[in-house]
C-alpha cells in the first residue's frame, strides 16, 4: 500500500490545494525522473497511467518521454511497473472512436480557417516513440519475459504501432537484434490470449515487407503455424486456424525466397491433410488401372460444411494458388512454379482437389478447388496426364423425399454418387451442366471451363483425346443402339442440340450457359492448331435411331450444325422478344405487374450469349485455316447468317453484329481454296451491301462494349469472386426451393468471352479491318503462284521449328536458373542459420563476460570495505595506545611521589600476591580476547584470499579474450597483495600492543599493590605523617583515583567470570572467594 500513499502524496500537492491537470502531470513526471526508489517511480507511473484516458495530450506531450526512460530502463527489472508503462503507451498511441471524432472536427476547424490539418494524438505520440529504435527494441526485449501481461500488453502496444506507423515499425524491427525471432517464439506459447495477439501481429507486420517475411519465415514460422493448425484439427478449427492461415498466405504471396523455402522444407505435402484428405493407396507395382474409389475418398467428398471450415479451406485453396500461379505459356514458367507443381503431383494434391472440387461442398469451395487444380496442371505435363488417367465419381444433389431417404443407404442430406467415370469428362458434363437434380452453380461451372482450358492449353495430345472423342460419338451407333457416354459426345451433344425456349422433356429451361460454355471449350481445342481443326471438319452428326436411312454423303458436318444452330438462336430470340411483349402487353391491359420489360431485356441477353457462343467457335475455327473456310462457305445459306445481323439497324446486340462482322472479314481474308464461293464474291457483297465504314464501326463497336473490352485474364474467376462476396447461406440448404434449371448463386453473372479470345481479336482486328479493302484479284494471282506459296510454307515451317528450339533451350535455361536460384537459396539458408548460431554464441559469451565483470565489482567492493574496517580498527588502536600511554605516565609520575613517601611498602609485596595472581588471570580472560579478535582478522584474511582465487580464477578466463580484463585483473591482484600486506602489518601492529598492554598490565598490578600497602601503612602511621599533611593530601586524592580505576577493573573481572559462567568454562573456588573478600573489603 505504500506505492497508494506515495500516489496519493504527489497527488494531493501542498496541504491538498486544488491543482490543474498540467500541474498533476509535470509532479508526477518530476516525482519518477527524481525518485531513487522504484516503488516511488511505480507509483509515478500509476498516476499518470490513471490520467491518460482523460488528459491524454497533456499526459502525453509532457511525459511521454519520461515514461520512454522507463521502458527501457525499469521495465526490464520489474514487471509491476514494466505493466504500467505499458498500459498507458497503448492508451496514448491507440487510436479511440472518441479521440478520431475529436481529431477530425479538429481538422475540419483547421481546414475552414485555411489551416495546416495536425496529426491524431496517437499518430503524433507514435512519432515521437519512434523517432528512435531503442523503445522498439526494448519493447521486443520485453517479449522474453514470461509474465502474462507484460508478454500480452507489449504485443497490444506493438499492434497499435504497427496500425498507426507500418513503415517505421517495419524498418525498426529489422535494426532489432533477434526481433523477429522473438515475435516467432511467442507462437510457443501455451496460453492461448497471447498466442492469438502474436498471430495478429505477425500478420500485419509481414504485410508489404518481404525482408521481415523472409526472417519470419526462417525462424521456422512455417512449422510453428503448421503445428497450431494441426493442434486445432484442420481446417475444422475455429478462427485461430484462419489467422494462422491467413499469416502462411502473407508469408508466401508474392516472396519467391519464401515459396522455395516452403517446397525445400517439405511443407507441401503438410496442405492436403489440412482439408482432411486422406490419399488412397498406391497401386501395385506394375499395375495401370487407375486409382479406385474407397471408403476414405468417399468420407472425404461427402463432409458437414460449417461456416467457419469454408473460410478455412478457402484459404487452404489460396495457399495452394499462391504456390503455382504465374504464366500460363510454358517458355515464361517459372523454375519455382514448375517444381512446385512437380511436389503438388508427388503429393497427390490434384487428386485432393479433383474431389473437393467434384464433391458435396460449397459452390465456392468447389469453385477455388479447381480454379486451383487448373493452376495445378496448367503446362505440366506430368500433372496433366495424371489427370486424364483419373477415375472418379462425382456426386450430385438430389432432392429426395423422406421415404426415398430411408430407401437409399449411399446418398448424405440428397447427396448421390453417381457411376465412375473419367476425371476430364466429370470435369465436361460439370461445365454443361449435364449432371441431374439441381443445377450446378455458375463460378462451378466457369471453374472447371477453365481447368479444362488448362489441360488442353498447348497440349496437343489433350487436345487430339477430346477430338478423337468426339468423333467416336458421332459414329454410327453400334446394333444394341447404346452409346457409350464420354467427354467427347458430351461436348458434340451440347454442340449440335437445336437451342429452343420450350422445356425439355426432363421439364429444364433452356440454359443459354450450356452451349456458350460447349463453344469457349471447342475453341479452346481449336485455337491455334490446324490438325485439330482438320479433325473438326471430319466431324458429321451421327444418323438418328429412329430408323431413317439417309445417305452419307447428306449427313450434317458440326460446322454447319453450329451455323444451324446459330440461326435457330437468331430465330427464338426474336420469338421469345416477340411473346414476352405479348404478355407485357397483356398484363398492363389487365392491370396486373408489368414485368414484360425485365423478362424482354433477360431473353435478350441469354440468346445474345448463345449466339456469341456459336460466332466464337467459328472465328476460331476459320482462323488461318482456308479449308475450314472453304467448307464454311459451301453453303450459300451460311453467308446470309451473318450478312443480315450487319445490316440490321436495331434488335440486334452490337457483340452480335461486331462479331458477324468479324467472321465474314476472317472469311474474306482466308478464302483461297477454290469453291462456289469466292474473294470475287464477297468483295462486291462486303462493300455494297454492308460498306467498308459499316464494317469497321461493327468491329470497333464491339471492341467499346464494356462485355468485351473488360474481359481479363481472370473472367472466369470474376464471378466466383462474386458469389463468394454474396454468399450468405450456410450448408446445402440453401438449395432447397432453388428452381430446376441453372442456379444462381450469389447473383454471379458469366463471362461473355474468355481472356484467350478477347486477346485474340484484339491483336487481329486491324487485319481483318484492312482485307476487305484489298484487291481480290491479286490475292488469287498471288495465291495462284503455287511455287511461291510452297517455299513461304517452308519458310514458315522451318521458322516455326526454330521457335520451337529457342522455346527449348529457353526453357531448359530457365529449369538451369530455378535450381540456381534454389541451391543460392539453400546456401543463403545455411547462412543465415550459421549466422544466428554466432550471433546466439556471442550473447552469450557477453552475459557471461558481464557476470564475470560484476562478481569482480563485487569482490572489489567487499575488499574495500574490509580494507576500510582494518584501517578504522588500527586508528581505534593507537587512539587507545595513546590513551593509555598518556595514563602510565600520570600513574608513573604518582607512583614515583608514592615510592617517596613510603619506600617501606615493598615489604607487603607477598601480601598481596594473590591478588596479583587475580589480576594476572583477568588479563589473560583479555588475551583471549584479544586471540578472538585475531581470528576474526585471520577469517577475514581467509576471505579476502578466497576472493583472490577466484579472481585469479576469472582472470585466467577473460584472458584470451580482452587485454584490458587482463591489465584490469593484475592492478587488482596489486590491490589484494597491498591489502595483505597491510593486513600483515597491522597483525604484527596487534600483536607489538597486545605485549604493550600486557606489560603495562604488570606494572598496573605492581602499583595497585604498592597503593594498597601504602594505604594500611597511611592509616597506622597518621600521627607519624603529620608534618607531610599537604603532601599526604595530594596522596589521597591520588589513591581515591587509583581506587576508583581498581573498582573498574573489578567490576569487569567479576563480568567477565560471569561470562565465562554462562559459557560453562571452569571458575576456581578461590577466585569466587577472593572476589568476596574483596567485596567485604570493599564495604
Amino acid at each position: 500500500m505504500d506505492w497508494l500513499t506515495n500516489s496519493y502524496t504527489a497527488l494531493r500537492g501542498d496541504l491538498g490545494a486544488p491543482q490543474t491537470a498540467t500541474d498533476t502531470v509535470d509532479k508526477l513526471v518530476e516525482r519518477i525522473q527524481h525518485a531513487t526508489l522504484l516503488e516511488d517511480r511505480k507509483a509515478g507511473v500509476l498516476g499518470l497511467k490513471g490520467l491518460a484516458r482523460d488528459w491524454k495530450e497533456e499526459v502525453g506531450a509532457r511525459s511521454l518521454p519520461t515514461l520512454l526512460g522507463v521502458l527501457q530502463t525499469d521495465a526490464p527489472i520489474d514487471n509491476d511497473i514494466a505493466k504500467a508503462v505499458l498500459e498507458t503507451l497503448i492508451v496514448l498511441c491507440e487510436a479511440d472512436p472518441e479521440t478520431q471524432v475529436a481529431d477530425k472536427e479538429r481538422e475540419r476547424e483547421m481546414r475552414g480557417g485555411r489551416g495546416k490539418p495536425s496529426l491524431p494524438l496517437s499518430h503524433r505520440f507514435t512519432d515521437v516513440l519512434l523517432l528512435s529504435p531503442s523503445p522498439l527494441h526494448a519493447l521486443l526485449d520485453l517479449l522474453a519475459t514470461q509474465h502474462f501481461y507484460v508478454r500480452f500488453f507489449t504485443l497490444q502496444l506493438l499492434s497499435a504501432l504497427l496500425a498507426n506507423r507500418p513503415q517505421a515499425v517495419q524498418g525498426h524491427v529489422l535494426t532489432a537484434p533477434a526481433g523477429c525471432g522473438r515475435l516467432v517464439e511467442v507462437l510457443d506459447e501455451g496460453r492461448e490470449i497471447i498466442r492469438n495477439e502474436a498471430l495478429l501481429l505477425i500478420i500485419s507486420l509481414t504485410a508489404h515487407n518481404a525482408d521481415i517475411q523472409k526472417i519470419v519465415a526462417f525462424e521456422g514460422a512455417f512449422e510453428r503455424l503448421f503445428s497450431i493448425v494441426e493442434r486445432e484439427e484442420g481446417i475444422e478449427g475455429g478462427i485461430v486456424v484462419q489467422d494462422c492461415l491467413a499469416a502462411v498466405d502473407g508469408l508466401l504471396r508474392f516472396n519467391v525466397s519464401n515459396q522455395n523455402y516452403f517446397r525445400e522444407t517439405s511443407s507441401i505435402p503438410r496442405l492436403t491433410p489440412l482439408l482432411l484428405y486422406t490419399p488412397p493407396p498406391l497401386p501395385p507395382f506394375g499395375a495401370v488401372s487407375p486409382i479406385s474409389y474407397d471408403s476414405s475418398t468417399a468420407r472425404f467428398m461427402l463432409q458437414a460444411w460449417p461456416q467457419q471450415k469454408t473460410s478455412n479451406a478457402l484459404l487452404v485453396l489460396n495457399l495452394i494458388r499462391t504456390l503455382v500461379a504465374g504464366s500460363s505459356s510454358s517458355s515464361g514458367l517459372s523454375g519455382g512454379r514448375a517444381a512446385n507443381q512437380k511436389a503438388f503431383g508427388q503429393a497427390n494434391v490434384w487428386r485432393c482437389l479433383l474431389e473437393l472440387g467434384l464433391g458435396n461442398a460449397p459452390g465456392h469451395v468447389k469453385a477455388a478447388a479447381l480454379h486451383a487444380l487448373g493452376d495445378t496442371i496448367r503446362a505440366c505435363p506430368a500433372n496433366q496426364v495424371a489427370l486424364e488417367a483419373a477415375i472418379i465419381g462425382p456426386y450430385v444433389y438430389m432432392p429426395r423425399t423422406a421415404e426415398e431417404q430411408d430407401e437409399q443407404e449411399n446418398g448424405a442430406n440428397g447427396w448421390i454418387k453417381l457411376p465412375p467415370r473419367p476425371a476430364v469428362q466429370a470435369l465436361v458434363e460439370l461445365a454443361l451442366g449435364a449432371y441431374p437434380g439441381l443445377g450446378t452453380p455458375t463460378p462451378v461451372r466457369l471453374a472447371a471451363l477453365a481447368n479444362l482450358e488448362a489441360l488442353v492449353s498447348g497440349n496437343p495430345t489433350a487436345q487430339d483425346s477430346l477430338i478423337q472423342s468426339m468423333l467416336l460419338a458421332a459414329s454410327p451407333a453400334p446394333p444394341s443402339g447404346k452409346v457409350d457416354e464420354s467427354a467427347g459426345s458430351a461436348l458434340l451433344a451440347s454442340l449440335s442440340d437445336y437451342p429452343s425456349s420450350l422445356p425439355t422433356e426432363t421439364g429444364m429451361k433452356f440454359d443459354p450457359l450450356k452451349p456458350q460454355l460447349a463453344c469457349l471449350l471447342f475453341a479452346s481445342l481449336l485455337r491455334g492448331s490446324e490438325p485439330a481443326k482438320a479433325l473438326a471438319r471430319g466431324l458429321v452428326m451421327p444418323i438418328s435411331l429412329a430408323g431413317d436411312e439417309e445417305d452419307e454423303d447428306d449427313r450434317l458436318t458440326l460446322v454447319h450444325a453450329v451455323v444451324g444452330n446459330l440461326m435457330m438462336a437468331d430465330r427464338e430470340q426474336t420469338e421469345s422478344v416477340n411473346a414476352a411483349r405479348a404478355r407485357a402487353v397483356a398484363n398492363a391491359r389487365a392491370g396486373g405487374n408489368s414485368t414484360g420489360a425485365e423478362e424482354e431485356e433477360t431473353n435478350q441477353d441469354d440468346w445474345a450469349r448463345t449466339m456469341c457462343g456459336y460466332l466464337i467457335v467459328l472465328i476460331t475455327w476459320m482462323w488461318d485455316s482456308p479449308e475450314s473456310v472453304r467448307d464454311f462457305l459451301s453453303e450459300s445459306a451460311n453467308l446470309q447468317v451473318l450478312i443480315d445481323p450487319i445490316t440490321q439497324s436495331s434488335g440486334v446486340d452490337p457483340l452480335v453484329q461486331g462479331l458477324c462482322a468479324f467472321l465474314l472479314g476472317v472469311c474474306y481474308e482466308y478464302n483461297r481454296e477454290p469453291g462456289p464461293i469466292t474473294r470475287e464474291t464477297l468483295h462486291p457483297i462486303l462493300h455494297s451491301r454492308i460498306g467498308a465504314d459499316q464494317f469497321v464501326s461493327r468491329i470497333s463497336r464491339l471492341r467499346e462494349d464494356p462485355r468485351f473490352k473488360n474481359v481479363g485474364p481472370d473472367a472466369l474467376e470474376i464471378a466466383f469472386l462474386d458469389d463468394l462476396d454474396n454468399e450468405t447461406r450456410e450448408g446445402e440448404e440453401r438449395l432447397e426451393g432453388e428452381r430446376n434449371g441453372v442456379e444462381t448463386v450469389g447473383e454471379a453473372e458469366a463471362p461473355w468471352f474468355d481472356h484467350a479470345f478477347v486477346e485474340f481479336v484484339k491483336g487481329n482486328y486491324l487485319a481483318v479491318q484492312r482485307s476487305i479493302a484489298a484487291d481480290p484479284a491479286a490475292v488469287a494471282a498471288s495465291g495462284a503462284s503455287g511455287s511461291a506459296d510452297g517455299a513461304t510454307a517452308a519458310l514458315v515451317i522451318g521458322l516455326r521449328e526454330t521457335i520451337r528450339e529457342h522455346a527449348k533451350e529457353v526453357e531448359s535455361l530457365q529449369e538451369r536458373i530455378g535450381q540456381m536460384a534454389s541451391e543460392h537459396e539453400a546456401e543463403h539458408t545455411t547462412l543465415y542459420r550459421e549466422n544466428n548460431l554466432l550471433s546466439e554464441q556471442v550473447r552469450t559469451l557477453t552475459a557471461s563476460h558481464s557476470s564475470t565483470q560484476e562478481s569482480l565489482a563485487e569482490a572489489e567492493t567487499s575488499l574495500a570495505s574490509i580494507t576500510a574496517e582494518l584501517v578504522s580498527a588500527r586508528e581505534s588502536g593507537t587512539a587507545r595506545e595513546k590513551e593509555l600511554n598518556s595514563r602510565v605516565e600520570e600513574l608513573t609520575a604518582a607512583l614515583a611521589t608514592a615510592t617517596d613517601s613510603h619506600s617501606y611498602a615493598t615489604a607487603t609485596l607477598a601480601s598481596t600476591r594473590k591478588e596479583l595472581e587475580d589480576a594476572h588471570a583477568a588479563n589473560k580472560k583479555h588475551e583471549e580476547r584479544h586471540e578472538d579478535a585475531s581470528k576474526h582478522i585471520e577469517n577475514a584474511r581467509g576471505a579476502v584470499s578466497e576472493l583472490q582465487r577466484e579472481l585469479d580464477q576469472s582472470r585466467s578466463a577473460n584472458a584470451e579474450r580482452k587485454e584490458r580484463e587482463e591489465e584490469h585483473a593484475e592492478n587488482l591482484k596489486a590491490v589484494q597483495d597491498n591489502a595483505a600486506v597491510e593486513l600483515a602489518t597491522l597483525r604484527k601492529e596487534l600483536e607489538s600492543m597486545k605485549l604493550t598492554l600486557t606489560a603495562r598490565d604488570e606494572e598496573l598490578s605492581v602499583f595497585r599493590t604498592t597503593v594498597d600497602s601504602s594505604k594500611t601503612e597511611l592509616a597506622k602511621k597518621e600521627k607519624e605523617l603529620e608534618k607531610a599533611k599537604l603532601t599526604a593530601s595530594e596522596a589521597e586524592k591520588e589513591q581515591e583515583d587509583l581506587l576508583v580505576l581498581l573498582e573498574e577493573l573489578s567490576a569487569k573481572r567479576r563480568k567477565d567470570k560471569e561470562r565465562m559462567k554462562e559459557k560453562d568454562m571452569e571458575v576456581s573456588e578461590d577466585e569466587d572467594d577472593d572476589d568476596d573478600d574483596d567485596d567485604e573489603d570493599d564495604e
